[in-house]
């Protein structure tokens, strides 16, 4: 379902005639098949990211041995786990509920809670992207402005064959699976190497590694506040990230340091 309405902020005439004509709006909402996939997507990445996170993380903790109080930490530790995947799951679904698209004569516009607001207009289009069944990727002139159309929004078909009136489409495969299994290997991956380095006892390892691990993770901060695609809260928790980043640093310098 979408809503008709007035753009009360641009007027228009029409041909021989004086008096001014509203121009009509669209605004397109998500269906509930967004937020089915939404919640499945997420359980298959959070709940095996977390799980070898936690136990990683307690065998950092012992140096690599399970003792008595980590057989007490793992039950504990499952149950934070699980309320905090299904308070993130929650906040999410909340947070896109008040996704809409806005269509105009001239530009299209997304508005969320929690994200910075995008307006793009149609003279402003530089390329449309569709991933087969997927999503429609909207690229503006500045490489950072984009707007993320989902194929699960209602009435996607309608929109899209609006947009091809204002710019071809180019038409990629979907990706989703290979996607979904990149998202989990760098997600273990950073994990991986968080232990590497905290627990090898190589010297090598740990400046080679850790330097890799932190490099990475600046990167993601870097692209995570450029882009228009995450939200303020996001932009704000990566930060959290410089934590662990400084807990590495200081493994390599004790390692560099101990050449």
């Amino acid at each position: 379902m979408h809503d008709m309405s007035y753009n009360k902020g641009k007027m228009g005439t029409i041909k021989g005639c004086n008096s001014p004509q509203k121009l009509m709006t669209t605004t397109y909402r998500l269906s509930p098949e967004f937020f089915r996939q939404m919640k499945q997507r997420m359980l298959l990445t959070m709940i095996p990211t977390f799980t070898i996170a936690m136990v990683i993380g307690i065998l950092v903790a012992d140096r690599g041995k399970l003792s008595s109080t980590s057989l007490f930490l793992i039950p504990l530790f499952s149950v934070i786990l699980f309320f905090s995947v299904r308070n993130t799951i929650k906040e999410q679904q909340k947070r896109w509920s008040s996704y809409g698209l806005i269509l105009r004569e001239d530009a299209l516009s997304r508005i969320q809670d929690g994200f910075p607001g995008v307006i793009i207009d149609r003279s402003e289009i530089a390329k449309i992207t569709e991933y087969t069944g997927r999503e429609l990727l909207i690229q503006g002139s500045n490489k950072n402005l984009q707007i993320f159309v989902p194929a699960t929004l209602e009435s996607y078909t309608t929109l899209k064959e609006q947009l091809e009136q204002w710019h071809p489409i180019e038409i990629r495969p979907n990706n989703d699976r290979l996607n979904s299994l990149l998202i989990l290997f760098a997600s273990f991956g950073s994990v991986a190497a968080f232990a590497i380095t905290a627990l090898s006892p190589n010297k090598y390892i740990v400046i080679g590694v850790g330097t890799m691990y932190l490099i990475l993770l600046g990167l993601a901060i870097i692209q995570t506040q450029k882009s228009s695609l995450v939200d303020r809260k996001t932009k704000s928790a990566i930060w959290w990230v410089i934590i662990p980043m400084l807990a590495i640093g200081l493994r390599i310098v004790a390692a560099i340091a101990g050449l």
